[in-house]
C-alpha cells in the first residue's frame, strides 16, 4: 500500500451500471485501484483483490531494478550490508531525491535510485 493513497473504489463500476451503495464500495490503495479488473462481475473483482500481494509486487519490481544494473538476487546480503554503512548514509545523502509519481500515489525514492547509487558507490570503493 502506498502511503496516504487509499481510495474508496466501485466494486462494480458506475459505468457498467454499479452503485454508490455500501456494498458496492471497496478501500484500496490507487496502484490496485489502476490495476484492478473493471467488470459486472463481483466474484471477479473479489477472486483478484484476494490475491494481491503488495510486498511481492515490490520484491518483483525491486529484483527487476537489480537485474537492471547488474545485480542478482544473490548479491542481495551484499547490497543490504554496503547500505547499512555510515560511510554509504553520508554518500548518498547529495545524490539522491524523491521522486513524484506521476499517477498520484505521492512521492518516494524509486528502486532505480537507490539501486543505481549503489551500484555506483561499489564501484567507487572497488577502485
Amino acid at each position: 500500500m502506498e502511503q496516504g493513497s487509499f481510495t474508496t473504489v466501485h466494486i462494480i463500476p458506475k459505468s457498467l451500471g454499479g452503485s454508490d451503495d455500501v456494498d458496492n464500495l471497496f478501500l484500496m490503495c490507487r496502484e490496485c485501484h489502476d490495476r484492478s479488473p473493471n467488470t459486472i462481475s463481483r466474484e471477479i473483482f473479489f477472486e483478484w483483490v484476494s490475491n494481491q500481494n503488495w510486498l511481492k509486487r515490490k520484491r518483483e519490481q525491486l529484483l527487476s531494478e537489480l537485474q537492471t544494473f547488474g545485480f542478482k538476487e544473490k548479491d542481495m546480503e551484499k547490497i543490504y550490508s554496503v547500505m547499512s554503512t555510515p560511510d554509504f548514509k553520508k554518500w548518498i545523502k547529495d545524490k539522491i531525491g524523491i521522486h513524484m509519481n506521476q499517477m498520484g500515489y505521492g512521492s518516494t525514492i524509486t528502486f532505480s535510485s537507490m539501486v543505481g547509487c549503489i551500484k555506483e558507490y561499489m564501484k567507487q570503493k572497488d577502485k
